[in-house]
């Protein structure tokens, strides 16, 4: 007898939908993560691009000064010799 007093409630779902919506925020999940991903890349990229050329421009620079150093020393080394060479020494 308890059991003719109870409402029985049929619950309909319509799981196609609810699957499409949910291919649909996983495709668009997806794809902003690829684009997170390629950003990511291409900043680390272009990051190593201007610490390679800022340290080649560094060394460059140093390699310069270092032979204008060496030139440098050798003319004086030839002046000097000269002047000995002239002064009869």
């Amino acid at each position: 007898m308890l059991n003719d007093n109870r409402q029985q409630y049929v619950i309909q779902t319509d799981s196609t939908e609810e699957d499409g919506l949910g291919k649909v925020f996983a495709f668009i999940f997806v794809v902003a993560m690829f684009l997170v991903f390629v950003q990511e890349v291409f900043e680390s990229v272009i990051a190593w691009y201007r610490d390679s050329m800022a340290w080649l421009n560094e060394t460059a620079t140093y390699l310069a000064g270092l032979l204008a150093l060496l030139k440098l020393s050798c003319f004086f080394e030839i002046g000097a010799n000269r002047a000995n060479l002239v002064a009869g020494v």
